[in-house]
């Protein structure tokens, strides 16, 4: 019987395995999670360098204790053109996996691995990016399908019982209300699927 942790090895990260890079080779990356400064020095009051953008990629070099701009953290990562705050920037790694040929008709767990990757209302690289999936996230794939104009393939979450990947919570029994068959979400786009040990019986 395989292991959780073999599992989610072997299935890490699949939908992105055949793209190449956007980031580079960088041996240690983040990835920005809201607009950050990055400044000459590791000080909120240092002279401004330039503004990342949400999730913007940087090459982490270091890190070192300055002056923080929130009172419980003073580490500030440096940046080949200077200083980054770490509470703005979520540390990440970018390991591509093979795709899986086959998916058992159970499913299989997968975890992205790369900084971040898109799912897309289908499986075309100019369809709708209807979210964006982030590094360790985990989901249930259900399907593999084929994009013939890039020959490589795509890994499909489930369609139902979803909610985009910053949701994470279950949600007290007051905030349910009654289950009825017809108050299941209706989504019709890929999505994280939230364990039904999570819903409340």
């Amino acid at each position: 019987m395989t292991s959780r942790r073999d599992f989610l090895k072997l299935s890490a990260a699949s939908l992105a395995a055949a793209l190449p890079s956007p980031f580079g080779g960088a041996v240690r990356l983040g990835r920005v999670t809201t607009e950050a400064a990055v400044r000459q020095l590791p000080n909120p009051d240092s002279r401004l360098i330039r503004t990342a953008k949400q999730d913007d990629i940087v090459s982490i070099l270091g890190e070192l204790t300055g002056i923080g701009e929130l009172s419980h953290n003073s580490i500030w990562f440096t940046l080949a053109d200077g200083y980054i705050y770490s509470s703005w920037v979520q540390p990440v790694e970018q390991v591509f996996n093979l795709p899986l040929i086959a998916i058992p008709a159970t499913g299989v767990w997968a975890e992205v691995s790369l900084p971040f990757t898109d799912a897309r209302s289908e499986p075309r690289e100019d369809a709708e990016i209807v979210y964006r999936l982030y590094y360790s996230a985990i989901f249930q794939v259900v399907a593999r399908v084929d994009d013939a104009a890039r020959g490589c393939g795509q890994h499909t979450p489930p369609d139902d019982r979803c909610r985009p990947a910053g949701i994470y919570r279950a949600p007290a029994r007051d905030q349910l209300g009654r289950r009825g068959g017809d108050r299941r979400p209706q989504r019709r786009h890929p999505g994280v699927r939230i364990d039904a040990r999570l819903r409340s019986e």
